[in-house]
């Protein structure tokens, strides 16, 4: 019975989500994805993939294990809004001089991670350096730091980013999104498809995959 519950909970709000109006803005959150995926996203493209039932309990376990951190913080300083005219979303926590984005992660992917120092973590994961980083810089803060926590064992894994070392990085991505979203309002041009992440393996577990492979050689593709 109460995984009958919680299956309809989740599946209600995934078709929830399909009526909410987005901001039209980029997430920071796809900062790092393909671009393609990008520009999409912020079309409100309707997704070809949308999560499975396992991944939406994924999904909602993460969230539980935000929710809980985040409890013992003020609210003032947890779920702070980030936007200028063309980017929205939302940092986990802003303290005097630092933002921190909460990371929940599986076992396996924690034991790849767990050894390595400040500086290599942009290599492995760069998508989340870019993210909370964004934020800092966004916010005036010259610290952001990721902290990483181990579904099963609960260990935990903390790296301390310099937000300057990443402003060109943070730039670039812009630029080349922006530069997308022009050409994509301007006559529906679309960049290439480019997996940047999980080795290349990106598209693999992207919800526009069908989509994308439906895009013919004859469409308007940059």
């Amino acid at each position: 019975m109460l995984e009958e519950l919680l299956k309809n909970s989740l599946l209600k709000e995934q078709e929830d989500r399909k009526l909410r109006q987005r901001s039209g803005k980029f997430n920071p959150s796809s900062f790092g994805f393909c671009f393609r995926r990008q520009i999409w996203n912020r079309a409100n493209v309707e997704p070809s993939n949308p999560p499975d039932l396992k991944g939406l309990i994924i999904f909602r376990v993460g969230k539980w294990y935000h929710d809980g951190l985040e409890s013992v913080l003020p609210e003032h300083q947890t779920e702070v809004e980030v936007s200028e005219y063309d980017v929205r979303g939302f940092a986990d926590i802003v303290l005097a001089d630092e933002v921190i984005d909460l990371k929940s992660i599986r076992e396996w992917g924690f034991k790849k991670i767990k050894d390595l120092r400040d500086a290599e973590i942009f290599e492995q994961k760069p998508e989340s350096v870019i993210q909370v980083c964004y934020y800092a810089m966004v916010l005036g803060k010259p610290t952001a730091r990721l902290i990483y926590i181990a579904k099963d064992s609960h260990a935990v894994k903390e790296f301390e980013l310099n937000v300057e070392d990443f402003a060109d990085v943070i730039n670039d991505e812009l630029i080349i999104l922006r530069g997308h979203w022009k050409r994509y309002t301007e006559d529906k041009t679309l960049p290439k498809s480019s997996p940047r992440l999980y080795g290349g393996k990106e598209g693999k577990y992207c919800q526009f995959r069908d989509k994308c492979n439906e895009v013919k050689l004859d469409k308007k593709v940059f």
